[in-house]
């Protein structure tokens, strides 16, 4: 077991708990996400399980390059008081910020696809006016038997 300094263990602690306070607000991205585009269960769980590896090799990462990888109890201490505090000071503000940021970004993709899906119909009202006027025009040619006078 290596001995560290005290100032190796302080910043360990306040790096791990900003990483605890930073994996509430990407939860809080991923419940206004879900909540927004209303993801079926197979894709929520997925993302569950992506979202709880990522957290976790990114804490052990860190705690590979600042502390040799040990764990200790304030590693623990530091990352769930990181998510605590986020969680009663600030997810509140940060989820509504993100749910209506989803919610207009749905809006504009609809809209979006409204307007692509109406120029599509213009499109084909167009064509086929085109068509119907080109058949009655070369239609009128053809109706004296196609013998030229």
């Amino acid at each position: 077991m290596t001995d560290f300094s005290v100032e190796q263990q302080v910043l360990v602690f306040f790096v791990i708990f900003f990483i605890g306070f930073f994996a509430g607000v990407f939860f809080d991205l991923l419940r206004a996400i879900k909540k927004v585009f209303q993801l079926g269960s197979k894709i929520l769980f997925l993302v569950d399980i992506l979202f709880s590896l990522l957290i976790t090799v990114i804490v052990f990462q860190v705690l590979l390059q600042l502390h040799w990888g040990e764990i200790r109890v304030y590693v623990f201490i530091s990352f769930f008081c990181g998510i605590i505090l986020y969680y009663f000071f600030a997810s509140y503000w940060f989820y509504r910020v993100f749910h209506k940021f989803f919610n207009k970004c749905l809006n504009i993709i609809i809209k979006i696809l409204l307007i692509w899906k109406d120029l599509q119909n213009k499109s084909r009202n167009i064509i086929s006016r085109t068509i119907v006027f080109l058949k009655s025009v070369l239609g009128k040619g053809k109706q004296h038997g196609g013998k030229d006078r």
